[in-house]
């Protein structure tokens, strides 16, 4: 993968940068969520903090605030903001909707900077590639 990240033209850093973000999508899908019911709140907490860690350093984030993204949606009613605590599957799901989004703007950008480097207008030598995240 990384010869041929570099054979694209990418920099050392972008590879490496490339590889963390498949890690951390890869790593996403292991979080496995339980019920916290402290201060009479349902509310999903990550129960294998050890993931939670790793993905939050690949994604360079705290830990904390993964989990809050991930446990927690945030909805604007009316004008006020309103805080929803997720149950494991919302918190679940909302890993889904996430590792299926870092990975859709992944390949938007490599095949955007494929297109770049070809370095001509025409329709020739367009590459246009069309992925959809997630089991086929």
């Amino acid at each position: 993968l990384k010869v041929a990240l570099k054979t694209i033209g990418l920099s050392k850093r972008h590879v490496a940068q490339t590889c963390q973000l498949i890690a951390a999508i890869l790593h996403l899908g292991n979080l496995e969520f339980t019920i916290n019911r402290s201060h009479d709140i349902d509310a999903a907490v990550v129960r294998n903090t050890d993931t939670l860690a790793l993905v939050a350093d690949f994604l360079s984030i705290q830990p904390s605030a993964l989990e809050n993204a991930l446990s927690y949606r945030t909805k604007m009613v009316k004008k006020e903001l309103c805080t929803v605590f997720l149950n494991p599957d919302g918190a679940s799901d909302n890993h889904d909707d996430l590792a299926k989004t870092l990975y859709s703007l992944l390949f938007a950008w490599l095949n955007e900077h494929i297109n770049q480097c070809l370095c001509r207008d025409d329709l020739d030598t367009f590459i246009g590639l069309f992925d959809l995240p997630g089991p086929q």
